[in-house]
C-alpha cells in the first residue's frame, strides 16, 4: 500500500511538471503571438504613412515652386508647416549639390554633360553638375531619387 501511494505521488509529480511545462509554452506562444500582431500592425501604419507621404510629394513641389515664384509670407509660413509635419513622420530630402559625387543609391541621372554635349543616361563615376529636382527619403528608405544632371 505505501508502495502504491509513493508511485502516485511520483505519477502526480510528474503529470504536474508536465502540465507545468505545457502552461509555460502556451503562455511564451501567446506573448509570441501578440508581439507578432503588434509589428504586423505597425508595418500596416507604416506602409499607409509612406503611401499617404509619397502622395503628398508632387504637391510639395508645386508648393515650392510657387513660393519661389510668390513672395508671400503666407505662403511660406504654410510650407514651413507643412515640412515640419512631414519631417516629424520621417521624410527628409535628397537634396546634391554641385560638385557631390554622384550616387545611385540616391540619385538618378536624367542627363549627362561632358564637352558641352548633353547625353540622357547614367553616370557611374559621374559628379553632380546640377540638381533637376529633389529626391526625398522616408524613414532611410528612398521613395524618390533626385533627378540630377551629371558631368
Amino acid at each position: 500500500m505505501q508502495n502504491k501511494i509513493k508511485n502516485k505521488k511520483i505519477s502526480l509529480k510528474i503529470s504536474l511538471q508536465e502540465s507545468q511545462e505545457r502552461e509555460k509554452r502556451a503562455v511564451a506562444d501567446y506573448q509570441n503571438l501578440i508581439r507578432r500582431q503588434q509589428q504586423e500592425r505597425l508595418e500596416i501604419i507604416k506602409l499607409s504613412v509612406s503611401e499617404l507621404i509619397a502622395d503628398l510629394i508632387q504637391p510639395l513641389d508645386h508648393l515650392f515652386l510657387a513660393a519661389a515664384q510668390i513672395n508671400d509670407q503666407g505662403l511660406d509660413m504654410v510650407i514651413s508647416q507643412l515640412w515640419e509635419v512631414l519631417k516629424d513622420h520621417g521624410l527628409e530630402e535628397i537634396n546634391p549639390e554641385s560638385g557631390d559625387k554622384f550616387d545611385l543609391e540616391l540619385m538618378e541621372a536624367v542627363e549627362s554633360e561632358q564637352g558641352g554635349k548633353r547625353q540622357v543616361g547614367t553616370q557611374h563615376t559621374a559628379s553632380v553638375q546640377k540638381l533637376a529636382s529633389k529626391g526625398y527619403k522616408l524613414n532611410n528608405k528612398v521613395i524618390r531619387h533626385a533627378k540630377v544632371i551629371v558631368s
